[in-house]
């Protein structure tokens, strides 16, 4: 599954896959809807600041 997201960022955690990356609202829109289309049920979508993003806060 993970691999089917491209370039996009993936932290895999005991109970959820988080998901990061930079994107407008079209690539946001198609991302949602390969979720869907991959069966995964979509729980919570999050837009952060840049400077609050999980991608510039790894090392």
């Amino acid at each position: 599954m993970v691999a089917s997201l491209g370039q996009l960022g993936t932290t895999v955690l005991p109970v959820e896959t988080v998901v990061d990356g930079d994107m407008d609202d079209a690539a946001l829109l198609a991302l949602v809807d390969r979720i869907g289309e991959l069966g995964l049920e979509l729980i919570e979508l999050r837009r952060f600041p840049d400077e609050q993003s999980p991608r510039t806060r790894r090392p």
